[in-house]
């Protein structure tokens, strides 16, 4: 009998490829906010800070498509969107330490700026100062060294995930049924 065997093809670890982008995307974003901190832009051109969104945005798509290069142009929806999520939750964990460091040892005066930076902002909306405490005691629980990062994890995730929604539909080719 002469038989030719084939073998199915060989798919490229998603994990390894988006742990490796994750950490890309999330040393990039760390020195990103460490010189927007550094010169107080963060405080003063929140707009700025979308730009963490693109960077974002690329490492997702960058990832996306280097899987796709290692499994001969194919990416199924779900291996997208697992591949856009973990990039996202590598990133977030990473900027999420960065961030505590920040506040609790590089900038201990950080989360007092912010409070009154947002003091400010709702004077000029024009609340009186009964207003502004509330909102103030409100926001204070939330300003804490360690809440700052759980948030900017949660949202990291949250809005990572669905970016990574978007992107796989996007993004994804399935691979042919028969072949």
């Amino acid at each position: 009998m002469n038989e030719t065997l084939t073998t199915a093809p060989v798919v490229p670890s998603k994990n390894a490829i988006a742990l490796r982008y994750g950490i890309i995307c999330g040393v990039i974003t760390v020195v990103y906010s460490l010189i927007l901190n550094i010169t107080e832009l963060a405080l003063t051109h929140q707009v700025l800070g979308w730009i963490s969104f693109l960077i974002v945005i690329a490492a997702i798509v960058m990832a996306m498509r280097e899987f796709k290069r290692q499994n001969q142009g194919f990416m199924s929806y779900g291996q997208g969107l697992s591949i856009g999520t973990i990039v996202v939750l590598v990133s977030s964990v990473l900027g999420g330490i960065f961030t505590y460091l920040y506040v609790t040892i590089i900038d201990t005066g950080y989360i007092e700026k912010m409070r009154n930076l947002q003091v400010a902002e709702l004077e000029k909306k024009g609340m009186t100062d009964d207003q502004i405490d509330q909102a103030m005691r409100i926001t204070d629980k939330m300003m804490t060294p360690t809440m700052i990062p759980l948030m900017a994890i949660l949202g990291g995730l949250v809005l990572g995930f669905l970016l990574s929604l978007i992107i796989a539909a996007i993004i994804k080719h399935n691979r042919p049924e028969f072949e």
